[in-house]
């Protein structure tokens, strides 16, 4: 199975003026979040031959020439996405998963792992990281979203009272047919409601909705089965955060969400690419310490 990974560039091109990130994905602390991009590359391609990345021409600058991360092949193919706000932080995702022709695991820059994913997962036709079953979050986002867009699948329209997400932390499977369809509503989805972006009362959280929603509610109205690496995922992800349990109880890592806020997660993250990648951690400290990043 092919692994993955995206970086769009522009949703953290602001910097302040001694140039810091002024925008650093979340992170509580812009040194982790180059630390993260490494951290999840080094470890995926200590189990996975190929590991590829689709980015634009800043992407590159930082990830390949700067950090040197071991990606077995590079896609600079992100530019054309330029004229979408940085608030539509998904969408290089989501045209990264339309550009592919065969089966493929996405990995979110912020996942990281310990072994190999399990046999069933890359079997899989369709695959996520867990089910997001009727959170009261993501429930009022999507009602707001539905209540306000000019423009909604007919996906979406049949599945009035499901609110069921899959989270994206890793997705994709051997159903490219699907995953293609789904890839391109998604960014007709998201076209066709640009403008509507500064109606919704969370706007960053449509991301979560043209993603984890609309594949969802496409798998569920073609009756697409989608296996899941995590079952019963609380609201506070809990189970797929636990530092303390890798290697020997967890094999599987995903910072999502706030948790980029908490320092000892930054530190967790520090201490996993010193003790493993040694390198990339001294390179990374030094290009920081001399605001080369």
């Amino acid at each position: 199975m092919k692994i993955i990974q995206s970086y769009w560039s522009k949703p953290f091109e602001l910097r302040s003026k001694d140039g810091g990130l002024l925008n650093s994905g979340g992170w509580c602390a812009p040194v982790f979040y180059y630390m993260s991009h490494a951290l999840s590359c080094l470890s995926l391609s200590k189990f996975y031959k190929n590991v590829e990345l689709y980015t634009d021409a800043e992407g590159y600058d930082l990830l390949i020439k700067k950090l040197h991360l071991p990606y077995s092949n590079v896609h600079i193919v992100l530019d054309n996405l330029r004229d979408y706000p940085t608030s539509a932080w998904a969408v290089g995702k989501i045209y990264t998963y339309s550009l592919q022709t065969s089966p493929f695991i996405h990995v979110d820059n912020d996942v990281y792992i310990w072994k190999r994913f399990p046999d069933y997962i890359e079997e899989a036709q369709l695959l996520a990281q867990h089910n997001e079953h009727n959170y009261t979050f993501n429930r009022a986002i999507i009602l707001d979203v539905i209540s306000k867009v000019s423009y909604l699948p007919d996906a979406i329209k049949k599945s009035k009272g499901f609110y069921d997400e899959a989270n994206a932390g890793i997705i994709g499977g051997k159903d490219i047919d699907f995953l293609l369809r789904y890839s391109n509503e998604a960014l007709k989805f998201l076209d066709r409601n640009i403008k509507c972006l500064c109606q919704f009362k969370y706007p960053n959280f449509f991301n979560t909705i043209f993603e984890q929603y609309l594949f969802s509610c496409l798998a569920r109205c073609e009756q697409k089965d989608v296996m899941f690496a995590f079952q019963n995922v609380d609201n506070r992800f809990n189970e797929v955060c636990r530092f303390d349990m890798v290697p020997n109880k967890q094999y599987y890592i995903h910072a999502l969400a706030f948790y980029k806020k908490m320092f000892k997660v930054g530190e967790c993250i520090a201490y996993h690419l010193w003790y493993h990648f040694p390198k990339y951690y001294t390179l990374i400290i030094s290009l920081h310490n001399k605001k080369q990043l």
